[in-house]
């Protein structure tokens, strides 16, 4: 080290948002009054919002579950039922179907007992393709 330079070094612990599975439960709560309360009629949508709205919501539905896994005010037996109830919805794993094909851009391993389209759309959208393959 050169004369005259003082070195020093500090860990510095940063905590990101808020810490605890009830914040993102009620974060995937907003997503879901958002999409109520924006998307009652579908028409006229804008098409790339609304599928951003649904991934999003999905992920975080999925999501908490990860949440409970490692907040450390829960317990061992709390992490457990809930790791076990989302494994056993068949609501909550098309959620990780959808949460993991649309982040990682395909699904390995789909964890719903039929395979899904990680393709939302908009009933404007259904009705034009039902119209074109009548």
């Amino acid at each position: 080290m050169r004369e005259g330079v003082v070195l020093m070094v500090r860990n510095v612990v940063v905590a990101m948002g808020n810490t605890g599975y009830p914040h993102q439960l009620d974060r995937a709560r907003r997503f879901l009054d958002r999409i109520q309360a924006n998307y009652q009629d579908l028409e006229g949508i804008n098409e790339v919002e609304f599928q951003d709205m649904m991934w999003s919501f999905f992920q975080h539905c999925w999501h908490v579950k990860y949440w409970m896994r490692h907040d450390p005010l829960a317990s061992n037996a709390q992490k457990k039922a809930v790791n076990d109830r989302a494994h056993q919805s068949g609501a909550l794993m098309i959620c990780h179907d959808l949460c993991n094909g649309t982040k990682h851009l395909r699904l390995d391993s789909p964890g719903a007992e039929q395979a899904i389209s990680t393709w939302i759309s908009t009933l404007s959208q259904a009705r034009a393709a039902s119209r074109s393959t009548a």
